[in-house]
């Protein structure tokens, strides 16, 4: 499976990983120079497909600007941001059933 980079950037931002949890992400957005977000978002994996003709291997998804407020959040505040890092983290589990 592909791991999502340390460093990306879409949207025209650069994102560098903060924190990889078992369940969440926290990404540091740079908007300008001396202004940052920070984007905190479920794992999700996309299962091998092929599209176009070509197979593209399972993955950890990056949030689409659709995603947010659903399983993606964006702080301003780090301390906000972690405070959604860690509830995600220590949800609890969820029994099959």
């Amino acid at each position: 499976m592909q791991l999502l980079p340390d460093r990306l950037r879409k949207n025209h931002f650069d994102y560098t990983i903060v924190h990889r949890g078992n369940r969440s992400f926290v990404y540091r957005q740079d908007v300008y120079p001396n202004l940052a977000y920070y984007e905190v978002f479920r794992k999700k994996i996309e299962k091998e497909r092929v599209m176009f003709g070509k197979t593209v291997p399972e993955h950890e998804r990056f949030p689409s600007d659709e995603s947010f407020g659903d399983w993606a959040w964006s702080y301003r505040e780090y301390k906000d941001a972690m405070k959604k890092f860690n509830e995600i983290e220590n949800e609890p589990i969820k029994s099959e059933s």
